[in-house]
This record gives structure tokens, sequence and C-alpha cells, in this order.
């Protein structure tokens, strides 16, 4: 690796290799998005002339070109479980995730991404406006620094009865703070004026199904793990999994080639008391309008009872002689509507202590578990390996290096102490 002169924190470089040094960084940092003649770049000219690369990246990340490039694309990631970007456009769950990571409108903070309670939108000649509803002339011309403004709560859709050509009637609702996950339960429902089909992480993971991939998704966009790596116990029963899982299924107990479905659904992050609970039952997601939210469950709505609600009666009473229902799982009680969680199964088999774990192991309400969730030391660990891959890909970072990152940005609460860390290691300038 050939390094410039005067590419050492701490080092005078001349002008010329300060300007080299300053346009590699402000790619990095901003996707090439500043320009040499903007006054942030003579600051990180300047700086790195005097030594201090670390001003240099500040003077970047505090720019107004940053939060449109890396922010801005990372939040969009974090809508799917392949944490890619395409076909996913400004929504409100992206924004909450820009706003946070930045601090624009509101401290900024990691740790509040699955717990906060608002809804950010984007002041447009002094409306605000939910971001998902902007035309691209009017995307091209925010300043995510200074036209974001949060509102406190967020918002879905109930079941408000049903009309005469038989279809069902919506009407907006506040969701309980206990049962808001931050960018988790944001959507741009019909009701904000926007589309329901947002690519948001709400439609990817409550869309039909029974929300099972609502809280695998949460783990592995957090965490980064699979579903085997979240198998923490191998003491799972039948009491552990959702009723709708097949009992009499051959690869119940035993997998076929692949993790038993008991293994997954009663060890892992499926586990009744993992964290499903907290989603199941109070979420559906409804394509041509949006999120939806049920106050009080029904045995129709009742996502852990199966995805299908014409058998969702079956499954409760796990009649399986009533063809054509499914196989059931006798050995469960029907899930409580506490929408409690506890994780004491992972804690026993060192699951949590691998992931840093230090927030509350139990609890009740998806609030509950997403403010235990970002405490955790993976979090941030993940989160900067994220950075890593997008701005400095063929670095070379040491496990104990990205430790020391992780840690200091868990400390500090803070993903610009990420980005300054790894644009300023001597193996990206």
């Amino acid at each position: 690796m050939t390094v410039l002169a005067g590419a050492v924190p701490g080092a005078r470089a001349d002008l010329t290799s300060a300007t080299i040094q300053a346009l590699r960084m402000a790619g990095m940092i901003t996707g090439g998005s500043m320009p040499a003649s903007a006054p942030e770049f003579a600051t990180m000219v300047s700086s790195i002339q005097a030594g201090n690369y670390a001003a240099a990246a500040q003077a970047a990340i505090n720019s107004a070109y940053f939060p449109s490039y890396l922010p801005r694309r990372m939040a969009r990631q974090m809508m799917n479980t392949h944490l890619s970007e395409i076909g996913v456009n400004d929504n409100d769950a992206t924004l909450f995730i820009l706003a946070n990571l930045i601090g624009s409108s509101t401290t900024a903070s990691i740790s509040a991404l699955w717990s906060q309670n608002a809804t950010y939108l984007v002041n447009v000649a002094g409306v605000p406006t939910h971001v998902g509803t902007l035309t691209a002339a009017q995307l091209a011309a925010v300043n995510w620094r200074t036209d974001i403004v949060k509102n406190v709560g967020q918002t879905a859709l109930i079941l408000n009865g049903t009309a005469s050509d038989g279809s069902q009637l919506y009407a907006p609702i506040t969701i309980p703070v206990a049962d808001v996950g931050g960018y988790m339960t944001l959507n741009n429902t019909k009701a904000t004026g926007g589309g329901a089909l947002d690519a948001s992480f709400a439609q990817n993971g409550l869309l039909a199904g029974t929300n099972l991939r609502a809280i695998e998704g949460m783990y592995i966009t957090t965490l980064g793990l699979s579903l085997p790596q979240m198998v923490g116990s191998v003491t799972a029963t039948a009491n552990d999994a959702p009723r709708f899982i097949p009992q009499l299924n051959p690869s119940f107990s035993v997998g076929q080639g692949q993790p038993a479905c008991l293994s997954c659904h009663g060890a892992g992050a499926s586990n009744l008391s993992h964290g499903y609970q907290a989603f199941a039952d109070k979420y559906d997601f409804d394509p041509d309008h949006g999120l939806i939210y049920f106050p009080t469950p029904t045995t129709s709505t009742r996502k852990s009872l199966g995805s299908d609600p014409g058998l969702r009666n079956t499954v409760l009473n796990c009649n399986l002689n009533n063809s054509p229902a499914p196989n059931c799982n006798t050995g469960t009680a029907s899930k409580t509507s506490s929408q409690s969680w506890d994780l004491a199964s992972w804690m026993q088999s060192g699951l949590l202590t691998q992931w840093g774990w230090s927030g509350s192991t139990s609890g009740s309400g998806l609030n509950a578990l997403g403010a235990a969730l970002g405490k955790a030391g993976l979090v941030y660990e993940f989160l900067t390996n994220r950075v890593i891959q997008e701005i400095c890909p063929l670095g070379t970072f040491t496990p104990a290096q990205i430790d020391a990152i992780a840690a200091t940005a868990q400390t500090q609460d803070s993903f610009a102490s990420i980005v300054s860390a790894v644009a300023t290691d001597l193996s990206c300038l």
C-alpha cells in the first residue's frame, strides 16, 4: 500500500498532498457530492495540512452534503433483510433513521432507532410534508440538516367498519407508546397522502404471513445474524413455538437437512418469548392502505394463529381432524395478550453475552424490546462493519480495531464517530 506523504494523522502535509487527501476523504464521506469550491472543503484541506485528520472528517460529516449520501443510503438498506436499497425510496421510516443518525431535529442517537416515538416530516415551503410524497425536484431541494421536522407520536390505521360494497373501512389511530418500534412501525399510509407500498420495514415485515418476518428482520438488519445464528437454546419445547407451527410435521423436532422447526421457531428469533409476541397480533399491512394496528386483537385478526384468517379459529382450537385445517402445535397455549418477551434462554445459553447485551432481558411491548436492543454492543459492531463496507471496503481493519470503534460509538451513541474513525484510518487515507 502506498501512502501519500503526510497521510499520517498528526503529521503535516503540503498543500497539494492535503488537497488530494481531502478529495479522497470527501469522496468517501459525501459520495463525491462536495465540490472543491465548498467552504467545508477548504476547512478539510487546512485541517489536513495541520495534521488534524479527525477535524477534516468532521467538517465533511457536518456538511450539508453528508446526509444525502451515506446515512440516507444506509437508512434505505435497513428496510429489508437483504440490506439493499434497490427499489427503496425515501419514506417515513428511512427519514426517521436519517434524522437520528445525523441529529437533525433531534439528538443524534443510534440506540433510539428501534424505540423512539416520533415521526419526521420535511418542511416544504413552510408545510411539514411526508417525505414519501415529495417529487424528485422537491427531494433534490431538501436540506437534510435544516428541513427535517420532528413530530411526537406515530400513526397507523385501524379497522373502522365495512362499506356498502363489503370493503373494509379504515381510520387513523395514534399507536400507543408501548407498541411503537421506532422506524419499524412507520409507513406512508394512504391516510397521510402517500402510497402504502413504500418498501418500508413495515411493508416487508408485516405484509401477509404471520409477522415472523418482522421479528426476524429486526434481529437480522440490526445484528447481522442469520436465523441459525439466533438459535440460542437446545432445550426448546413445543411451548416455545407459535401455535401455527405444525407439530406433526416430521421436521418439527428433527431437521431434515436443515434446522428443525422447533429449533428455529422455538429457540431462535421466532420463539414466542424472544420478541415475536411484541409484533404478533398488533400489526398487519394492507397493500391498498398501509400499516394496520389492532388495539384489541380478535381471533380473525391474530396472525399468531397463522396467515390465513379463515383458519385462525381452527388453529386456535387445534382441531386437527377438520380438513383442510393445517396441523398445528398442540403443545403451546394461545399467544398471550401482554406482548411480553423474555430472553432468559438466550441469556442462559450465552448468546446475549456474545451480543454484548446490557439492556433488559424481559419486558412487555415492542417499545421496551427496541430500547433494550439499542443497547447491545453487537448493534454498534455491525453498524461499524457496514460503514467500512460502504466507504472503505478495501481497508484493513482488525477485529480489535472494529471493537474499539464500536465501543466508542456506543459510549457516544454516535454514528458520526464511526464514520470519522473509519474515514481517518491509515488504510483508507
